[in-house]
């Protein structure tokens, strides 16, 4: 029996070139979901046996996201499929509760791979980012992002991404006071002043670029 898959992208040029990929290798796509409420609803109604998911979709929350399924599914098995490489990054999604990550950079039979591995609930990581984490282990460099909690983490994400204050309290479920007073813990603990200071450091840890069709 096929493995029955749902693709959550919002980039529609992506999930027709997975989907077409996938039929070659014998996975059925279930459905395609653009943003983060369409895929809630696509995974409730097509329950598939796996959700390739890119976590940079509108309305996504990165990591939340991931705990936002595995919280209503908790035998849901996730791939993340990004153009973020960013070790730390990677690292809190699968401690969410993603079983693989592929980066977009990696050859595209690797997505297959990835999908056949959490089929017989094995985790998988693009070669190149599991070699960039087994060094990061072996020789760990404290960066001043793994200082922050996964709470302010996800914030610095959100406030990277250009969201606001009201958008992000709206996003996770908090009082704009208390996002606020993350936000000015966030900037202490990173010593920066100022939101333009936190995109450039997202830029340079990669966890945002400029936006591009193959996203």
């Amino acid at each position: 029996m096929a493995i029955r898959v749902l693709l959550a992208d919002d980039h529609a040029i992506v999930r027709e070139g997975l989907e077409r990929m996938m039929k070659v290798s014998g996975i059925e796509v279930v459905g395609h979901a653009d943003d983060v409420d369409t895929t809630w609803s696509a995974y409730d109604e097509y329950k598939p046996d796996i959700l390739v998911m890119d976590i940079s979709m509108p309305g996504s929350t990165g990591v939340d996201g991931v705990k936002f399924i595995r919280k209503r599914d908790p035998n849901a098995k996730i791939v993340i499929f990004s153009i973020y490489e960013n070790v730390l990054l990677v690292e809190r999604v699968l401690d969410a509760g993603a079983m693989a990550y592929v980066a977009k950079s990696s050859a595209l039979m690797e997505i297959v791979t990835a999908i056949q591995m959490v089929h017989k609930n094995k985790t998988y990581i693009s070669l190149d980012l599991a070699q960039a984490m087994v060094y990061s282990r072996l020789e760990p460099i404290q960066t001043p992002l793994s200082t922050l909690s996964e709470r302010e983490f996800n914030i610095f994400c959100l406030l990277a991404d250009g969201k606001d204050i009201s958008e992000i309290a709206t996003k996770i479920f908090l009082a704009e006071k208390t996002v606020a007073n993350y936000i000015g813990l966030i900037k202490q603990k990173l010593k920066l002043k100022s939101t333009a200071d936190i995109v450039r450091l997202a830029i340079q840890n990669d966890l945002i670029q400029f936006d591009s069709p193959t996203k």
